[in-house]
């Protein structure tokens, strides 16, 4: 199983896991967009509320649906693991676009 497919494979069991961090990740933007000085505490509240996050995936899953995935090919720590990174690699680049244009706008 390629790394694409086990990404396209998160996105169905961790449909909440990318929504509850992309809505993060979407208002740390808007925010830094406004407000380029406040990146650094977006960045320290994103890390933060990654622990969180997994914490109440892995409590309110149900407890027979990770066998499934892990059945399909897919390791016990890849389960956890590729959400959140993919997730993660999506809020850096929000965060350097929405700076990149709110500094760009500032000097032009």
């Amino acid at each position: 199983m390629t790394l694409l497919q086990k990404i396209k494979l998160s996105t169905r069991y961790a449909k909440g896991v990318y929504i509850t961090l992309a809505i993060y990740s979407l208002a740390a933007a808007v925010l830094c967009f406004v407000y380029p000085t406040t990146a650094p505490i977006c960045i320290i509240l994103k890390l933060l509320s990654i622990p969180v996050v997994l914490y109440l995936f892995k409590t309110f899953q149900n407890k027979h649906t990770i066998y499934f995935y892990l059945n399909l090919g897919i390791s016990r720590i890849e389960y956890y693991v590729i959400p959140i990174v993919v997730e993660f690699i999506f809020f850096v680049i929000l965060l350097s676009i929405s700076i990149s244009i709110s500094i760009g706008n500032a000097i032009g």
